[in-house]
């Protein structure tokens, strides 16, 4: 899911790590899904917009091999007041901010990995979670961070390199003294997996040890790099079915509750949008709500992978 990204403040919590109440949703009209460009940039304009606004879908984590940044990056960046990701970056560089949040990554009730699995389940994790002991309260971490934190780990100790989209475009908007927002808040986005249940979260870590590390992380990243948004909308649903509890938290409720503030950032100024890549195409998807909301959507990078990978804007 690192290429979907319900987790980005993930990034920031582990360097702490390693050295609630449910939400309530604006809601819009639900939409199906429109064919789309093979594009990761696109252009937003017209309903009463005076200048267009820019939504950049991103890969949280992506070997820094593959990194690259599509056309039409400069024009997006020069011409926003203000980026705006998931979390505000400028928020998420603050570490009390991020320490006023711990407590609810720990599940409810004092529950334990080890008492949501069964004892053959549990036997399977239990050696990956041994090596992360020092962690803690790794036991009581909501199992889908507590499966964030182990991914993230373990690329390190593999020595993969990865770079995070959002990282690097906070730099430019360091760079460029543009205003950094979010759509959420770091409480509002750990609140949400209160509603899914803790061992439907908890099968997602030992799923992820019977089959190993990543597997389909190149398959994900190819698409990724040939801008197929559609085909990564596809695989995620099928990881995690449209109609699954999950699937409407992390995605349709999100995605449906981030439309108003949209509209609301959009009307002060021209923006730059960076979400996770997963949340631009599909049924509910941001780019079949702006349509539906009566905004043009123009794909400004419709290109495939790029003859000479771009690292720089």
């Amino acid at each position: 899911m690192k290429w979907l990204s319900p987790f980005t403040l993930m990034t920031f919590v582990l360097a702490i790590f390693t050295g609630c109440s449910s939400s309530k949703y604006t809601m819009v009209e639900q939409v199906e899904a429109i064919p789309l460009a093979d594009a990761l940039l696109w252009k937003i304009e017209g309903n009463g917009l005076e200048q267009p606004s820019y939504l950049f879908g991103t890969m949280h984590r992506i070997n820094s091999e593959n990194f690259f940044w599509p056309n039409g990056m400069e024009e997006a960046i020069s011409k926003a007041d203000k980026m705006v990701f998931e979390i505000d970056m400028d928020k998420m560089s603050n570490p009390l901010y991020i320490l006023s949040a711990l407590p609810k990554f720990l599940m409810k009730n004092d529950t334990t990995i080890s008492m949501l699995l069964n004892k053959e389940e549990y036997e399977e994790v239990a050696p990956i979670l041994s090596q992360y002991k020092k962690i803690p309260f790794i036991e009581r971490i909501k199992p889908l961070f507590l499966l964030e934190i182990i991914q993230s780990l373990s690329d390190r100790s593999s020595h993969v390199k990865n770079m995070s989209y959002e990282k690097e475009l906070y730099k430019y908007a360091k760079e460029y003294h543009m205003k950094s927002e979010g759509l959420e808040t770091i409480k509002q986005q750990v609140s949400f997996f209160d509603s899914i249940p803790y061992r439907e979260q908890a099968l997602n870590i030992v799923q992820y040890v019977r089959e190993g590390s990543d597997e389909d992380s190149g398959v994900l990243e190819k698409c990724y790099a040939q801008q197929k948004i559609d085909t990564l909308w596809t695989i995620l649903h099928a990881e995690m079915p449209e109609n699954s509890r999950m699937s409407k938290v992390i995605l349709s409720h999100r995605n449906r509750n981030w439309i108003p503030k949209m509209e609301r950032f959009m009307r002060e100024g021209p923006v730059l949008f960076a979400v996770g890549a997963g949340h631009l195409a599909g049924n509910n998807g941001l780019l079949p709500l702006l349509n539906a909301r009566g905004y043009t959507i123009t794909p400004l990078s419709s290109t495939s992978y790029p003859n000479k990978k771009r690292t720089k804007i």
